[in-house]
Order: C-alpha cells, then structure tokens, then sequence
C-alpha cells in the first residue's frame, strides 16, 4: 500500500505518493497561513492500497491566497476553473501534470436533485466542507506536506469495514443531488463495498430524482458502472463489479428511471432447458461475461429487453431481436450516446439471433461475417458467447462461440476481404467485361464476385475473376444483397 496507518490522525506517505511538485506549493501556503490538504477518493484509495488517480487539493484559503502561494513557486500556474464554486486548477509545467483545487464551501440546493447547487458560500471550515461532500470515505483530508489525516466523519473507519454511508442524514444527501444515486452505485461497484442500509433506504426513497438529471451524465455514469472492474486493474473481488453494480441499481429501484426498458425483463421466465434466469437476471450475466468493452457490455446487457414486447404481442419471444434493436436505438438515444455507438449496439443487438442452433453452412457463417466487417464480426462472436455463459454459466464448459470465432479467425488468416472494395478487380473492368457503362449491374456483379471469394478465397486473382464475369447472365444481376456495404 502507498500508505498506511499509523494512529488515528496520521499517515506515513512513500516517498512517491504525492508528486513532488506539490510540497513547495503546501509550504507557501502554510507561510500564508493556510494548510493545503488532499481529500476525496485519493486519500481513500491510498487508504485502500489502490491506484490513485486524479489529485483534488483543498484549503480555507481563498483563490488570491492561493494565487499568491502559485507565484512563489517556480513552474506552477493556475487557471480559473469555477468562480462560483471556488474551484482552480494547478499545473505543473515540468511533469504536465495538475490538481484541482478548492475552496472550503458550504452548499445549499433547491428542491428536484437537479445536481448544481443553487447556493455556494466559499470561507467554510474543514467540518463543514466535509458535510457538503457525498459520502464519507470521500471526505477524508491529508494536510501536506506532514501527512496529518483529518476524519471528521469516519471516512476510514468506513474505509475498514468496507461500507458507503452519506456524509449527513442520507435524505438530506441524495435529496440534494440526483446524480449521487448513481454515484453511489459506482463506488459499491468499484470498490467491492456494501451500501449502509439507512443510505440504501434513502436511495431507494428518492429513485426518481434520476429523471432531473441531464441524459450526458447519466450516461457518464452508466458507462463507469458497466465498466467497473477496469477501474482498478487487476483487482481481485468478493463480487463481480459489473453484476454487483447492476443488482445495485435494481435492489435501489433505479434500474426503472435509468434503463425502463430493461428494468421490463424482470420476471419474465424463461426455458428452463435453455436458461438460468429470467430475462433480467440473463442480461446481467451476459454483461458480466462479455468483454471489458463499452460496445460489447452495452450490447450484451441489452441483447434480450424485446424479449417482454415479443411476448406481450405475440405470446412468444421469436422475433424479439427485432424489438431489442428498435427499443436499443431509443434508450441510447434517449441517454445521448454518440452515432457510432449507437449504430454498432443496434446492429449486434439486431442480429444475435443469426445461427442459433450452431446449424448453418460454413459458407452462410462467412458470408454473414465478411458482410459485417471483421471489427463487427469479432464483437458479435464476443456477444454471442457473453449470451451462451450468461444463459447456464455453471453448466457449460469450454468456450460455446468456438464455432464462429475459428471461422473468423480462418477468414482473416486467409485474407478474405471484408468489403467489395476488396475484390481484385474494379467496377471499370467488371464493365468492360460486361460491354456496358458503370451502373447498378456492375455494382451487382462486384457483389457476386465479393461472395465467391469469401468462400473462395485462392479465387481473388484478376485471371479468375474475369473468367467468372465473363460467365454472368444478366438475370444474376438483377437483385443486389441489401446487407452488402
């Protein structure tokens, strides 16, 4: 561990804790008159014996003390970042590096968790900037450069027995900033905590606030929690992060104002012949198997949320892949994800139901793969295994996409082009061999060639293909394959 404590009120720092260039800068302010400490989730994952990342820097000194404090340090410089909240940022010109710094505040918000606080006091004192704070392992101060721990709340005690409790009465808390919902949610993720069950009661209590939060930061937050175990790499944990963090948000009632459409698939049975759980529960263990991927834990947690739809409207789930990609492309769309993203989930979403039964033709499988494009291909097998092990993962064995993915690995191996663009020869000479002028029936036969040399690949030569043109009937180009890109 970086640090570790001794008693009480003091942690002995290594020597490489906290960059260097953050001494001169504590000394100045101390001859100001105003200690600088570190606080939030660096002092708590120092305490932990985690990576640190980001250094957040606070003081009652107000912005032209620590302007001042700057100016007596070589190669330091600040920027204005927040008047109102009295927040700076430090930089370090030598190393490129910074920290955030400020003011000790207190905080009053206006009713609907709408996140911004609607009254800022800057000149508080320690106790009262930690009771603005979230929760109390994030409110942990460590002056420098002596390494003196501040705890007025019981941050590390809270720290030991692994528990997230609010800095104040937890209505008072979550009341005030809809976000901190699923904050909290995260910090259980992450850092394999339990939630305090008065703070669980309050979560659950004020789940709706989530709808006066802006989509971009739900979705800030929803990307962390599915991505939870990369937070800390190489952690071990009690509870998988991702499905800790999704039996969170259900247990706390948030699922409902998050994600609406996959929070429907709770209780909806399933075969038993074929499935574990219900449909919710399935997504979840989907996620939890698929790659530590924004694409592919998007697409792998919400593969199945038509299955409810299909079966209300049609009284079974057949088809429900279709339903799951339109209700897909609304709930990202809804949570503000970008175009791409968007597009690459609907589409795996879309078609994860291609050879269900394992069934069809090796030459069905690789045509379907170079239509999609390799980067695409790789995701699907990546989702179609996250499917299989989250349906049975104690009864299955071995990997149940092998199938698929030595397909794809023989394709690539093989150099199969995966768009037309990849064919030896181009639309001028697929014309010229056709005695006509470029249009569709070239495009249609540069597609037909495309097909032969996925499953033929030896073929993509321009002698054979010029052997194959010169051999098409006008009635074979007639139709082009709407999936072809």
């Amino acid at each position: 561990m970086a640090m570790q404590t001794q008693d009480h009120n003091t942690i002995t720092l290594a020597k490489t804790a906290i960059p260097q260039w953050l001494l001169p800068l504590a000394h100045a302010l101390a001859a100001l008159g105003h200690p600088l400490f570190v606080v939030g989730g660096w002092v708590r994952d120092q305490m932990l014996g985690l990576p640190a990342g980001d250094i957040d820097l606070a003081s009652s000194a107000p912005q032209s003390t620590l302007e001042e404090a700057v100016s007596r340090v070589p190669g330091l410089t600040v920027l204005l970042k927040d008047k109102n909240l009295g927040t700076l940022l430090v930089r370090h010109a030598e190393t490129r590096t910074e920290a955030e710094y400020a003011v000790f505040r207190r905080e009053s918000y206006r009713d609907g968790g709408a996140h911004r606080p609607e009254e800022v006091t800057l000149g508080a004192t320690l106790e009262e900037d930690a009771r603005r704070r979230d929760f109390t392992v994030n409110a942990m101060y460590l002056s420098l450069p002596g390494g003196k721990l501040t705890d007025p709340l019981g941050g590390a005690t809270d720290c030991q027995t692994k528990t997230i409790r609010t800095t104040r009465l937890p209505q008072d808390v979550l009341r005030e900033d809809g976000l901190r919902l699923l904050r909290l949610v995260r910090l259980a993720a992450v850092l394999d905590f339990t939630i305090h069950p008065d703070t669980a009661i309050a979560a659950t209590t004020n789940a709706a606030l989530l709808r006066d939060i802006a989509p971009e930061r739900l979705q800030g937050e929803l990307r962390q929690i599915l991505l939870a175990d990369t937070r800390y790499p190489g952690r071990s944990y009690a509870h998988p992060p991702v499905i800790h963090g999704l039996e969170t948000l259900k247990n706390l009632a948030l699922l409902q104002h998050l994600l609406p459409e996959l929070a429907a698939c709770a209780g909806v049975k399933q075969r038993a012949d074929y499935h574990d759980f219900d449909v919710l529960e399935h997504c979840f263990h989907a996620c939890l198997f698929a790659p530590a991927d924004l694409t592919a834990r998007l697409a792998a947690l919400l593969h199945d949320v038509g299955k409810p739809v299909a079966l209300s409207l049609c009284g079974t789930m057949l088809g429900h892949d279709k339903w799951s990609a339109d209700l897909v492309a609304n709930a990202l769309g809804r949570l503000r994800f970008d175009k791409v993203t968007i597009e690459r989930v609907t589409f795996l979403v879309r078609h994860h139901m291609f050879d269900v039964g394992g069934t069809a033709k090796k030459s069905t499988v690789r045509w379907f793969f170079a239509r999609m494009g390799y980067s695409a291909a790789h995701q699907w097998v990546d989702l179609r295994r996250a499917d299989f092990l989250g349906s049975r993962p104690r009864r299955i064995t071995g990997d149940p996409a092998k199938k698929w993915a030595e397909e794809l690995a023989a394709m690539e191996a093989q150099g199969v082009p995966d768009t037309v663009n990849g064919v030896a020869i181009d639309g001028q000479q697929i014309a010229r061999l056709l005695n006509t002028q470029p249009g569709p029936w070239v495009g249609a036969a540069k597609e037909k060639l495309w097909r032969h040399v996925v499953n033929h690949p030896k073929a993509n030569h321009t002698l054979a293909l010029e052997g194959l043109v010169k051999r098409m009937r006008p009635e074979e180009l007639a139709l082009r394959d709407p999936e072809c890109r």
